[in-house]
């Protein structure tokens, strides 16, 4: 698809492995886009994640298919296929610049807390606030707060006259930490009730489900292939 944006224009964007997609990214997706008053989400499945690095994926195509299936119909969500030619592993802040290509739409890179916390560990991780604006999305019950990771990974971050986002002098993006309800569902949980043979109609979109029961994909218990 044509990545490019106009100038101006409030892109979100909800990067992953989408191994499967499921009901929590799509949720996920739509309800920052209210929020933050978005223009568009779009989500961007990783050709080769850093971290799963050696793990077996589903391939890249179908798991491109399985997002275009679970997007279909839903006003304001789109797929990227930016990482489909990239060589390399997928780095965030590579995938950005290459949205951005220097002088496009305002960015809001979207991730959960859990990655959040290993933000540290990212390739130029202290860049990506150059790029764009991050939007962590926290968990109720949560042991260890946003703001704890804030102090340790953005130290220069302070809380924003708008009392849902920080930030710091000299830096362009912002941290938001907007309050929305989560979905209890995860790929891997998806990825379990299908190899035990459970309903998943509850998990993912119809289209998915019939996607990966016609493909046969998932069958196998974690730790057997795919």
């Amino acid at each position: 698809m044509d990545i490019v944006r106009g100038r101006g224009q409030k892109i979100g964007i909800l990067g992953g492995t989408f191994d499967p997609v499921h009901n929590g990214h799509l949720s996920a997706a739509l309800g920052v886009r209210k929020n933050l008053a978005l223009d568009e989400v779009l989500l961007l499945p990783a050709a080769r994640p850093p971290h799963k690095d050696g793990s077996p994926i589903t391939s890249f195509g179908r798991r491109l298919t399985m997002l275009e299936l679970a997007v279909a119909g839903l006003p304001g969500l789109s797929v990227c296929a930016l990482e489909a030619d990239r060589p390399g592993p997928s780095f965030t802040i590579d995938t950005l610049r290459a949205l951005r290509q220097g002088n496009g739409p305002r960015l809001y890179f979207i991730i959960g807390l859990d990655a959040f916390a290993d933000i540290h560990t990212w390739k130029e991780y202290d860049a990506i606030l150059d790029e764009a604006h991050l939007v962590v999305l926290s968990r109720p019950g949560c042991l260890i707060p946003v703001e704890k990771y804030i102090a340790d990974f953005f130290p220069a971050f302070s809380p924003a006259d708008d009392g849902k986002s920080w930030q710091a002098e000299g830096v362009a993006g912002r941290i938001y930490v907007p309050v929305m309800n989560s979905h209890a569902v995860s790929s891997s949980v998806l990825r379990g009730a299908v190899a035990a043979g459970r309903d998943i109609s509850a998990l993912t979109p119809a289209a998915v489900a019939m996607y990966i029961e016609k493909n046969q994909l998932y069958q196998e218990p974690e730790g057997c292939g795919r």
